[in-house]
């Protein structure tokens, strides 16, 4: 017993006195110095660089004094791959504006990983990367970016992956002056991904979209139309689950409560999924889940849409009355669920009359 109320008190010690700026209970200079440790074998010193660089990153802006150390990991060109790109995310996580020459430098890397990394962390600094505008317009081009010629055999700089042109994009967008001609040269190189008819395209550029949407200065208006036919109609689930976290996060719900009137089984569905994972994730509690519309798929052949139905209808008794009309009614239908045949609409409505 005493063993036992040891072991709590000291678990409850260690939570309640945590320091702040640490990572598995090491500050930034033990995981700096860790970043710069060479160990016996390059694999685990590849391990033991990746890992310090993710936990610096973790750590996030109490790491500071780590820049430089991460800066001169990024430029390695001997360094692993991977590392690379950690330590450029990393940067992206410190938000301090010295990294952004560095993390410019970078992007001549002609590692994947490297470049969307760095990428991805120029645009988490916005217009303070102005600076990097014109090397992500020229890598958007598909031009050199030290002015070297192709080595014989290598591939064409436009050729870039779907990933990287996604990332340098959204980063262009970013980081240039709102309105600018290169902030709308990213805007429209993803949205002329999202337009192409190819999978690789589209979820490379809704990867980057979902992002931009989090950013209330950016419009996205130019891409709800695509994102509407893609809800509904795209034969990947996966983009259609991007297309309408997008709208609800946007605050598009006329597009997507829409379809929960579609003749498609699947548009259905895919609305239902979009209402039930935005309003699980606790968003914006000023949505209400327009019960009259959802309350009808309660009785829907497809198990599946049952399923969405259910959890959908048990997230929206927050914000019904107890004694009114429209609560009874999903109540009712809950409970009616409890006893349907199929195991997952039992187990969804069980978890709604528990919540």
């Amino acid at each position: 017993m005493r063993t036992t109320l040891f072991t709590l008190l000291t678990l409850f010690s260690t939570i309640l006195f945590a320091q702040e700026g640490t990572f598995n209970g090491k500050d930034a200079a033990y995981w700096t110095g860790r970043l710069t440790k060479t160990e016996s074998t390059e694999n685990l010193q590849n391990r033991t660089r990746w890992y310090a660089g993710y936990a610096l990153g973790e750590i996030g802006t109490p790491a500071a004094s780590a820049v430089d150390a991460l800066c001169e990991r990024l430029l390695d060109v001997k360094e692993y791959e991977y590392t690379r790109a950690v330590c450029a995310w990393a940067l992206g996580r410190i938000q301090d504006k010295n990294a952004v020459p560095a993390l410019t430098e970078a992007l001549k890397s002609k590692m994947d990983a490297v470049r969307i990394c760095t990428a991805q962390s120029l645009g988490a600094f916005g217009t303070e990367a102005g600076s990097a505008a014109e090397s992500l317009s020229a890598l958007l081009d598909g031009k050199s970016l030290d002015g070297s010629e192709p080595e014989p055999g290598d591939a064409p700089q436009s050729e870039l992956i779907e990933p990287v042109k996604a990332a340098v994009a959204a980063a262009l967008w970013k980081v240039a002056p709102t309105d600018s001609p290169s902030a709308q040269k990213g805007k429209d190189a993803l949205l002329a991904m999202l337009k192409k008819n190819s999978t690789l395209n589209r979820i490379a550029a809704l990867s980057e979209l979902i992002s931009l949407a989090q950013d209330d200065d950016k419009d996205l208006s130019d891409f709800y139309r695509t994102m509407t036919i893609l809800l509904e109609k795209s034969s990947s689930d996966d983009i259609a689950r991007d297309c309408g976290t997008i709208l609800m996060l946007k605050k598009q719900y006329d597009a997507v409560h829409g379809l929960l009137a579609n003749e498609n089984d699947v548009a259905r569905r895919r609305a239902l999924r979009a209402i039930c994972l935005y309003k699980e994730k606790g968003i914006a509690n000023d949505y209400t889940i327009p019960v009259e519309r959802v309350l009808p798929l309660a009785e829907s052949e497809d198990a599946l849409i049952r399923v969405w139905t259910i959890r959908t209808l048990g997230l929206s008794m927050d914000k019904l009355e107890s004694e009114s009309d429209a609560f009874k009614a999903v109540e009712s239908a809950i409970v009616k669920a409890v006893e349907d045949e199929n195991v997952y609409v039992k187990k969804a409505a069980r978890k709604a009359l528990k919540n």
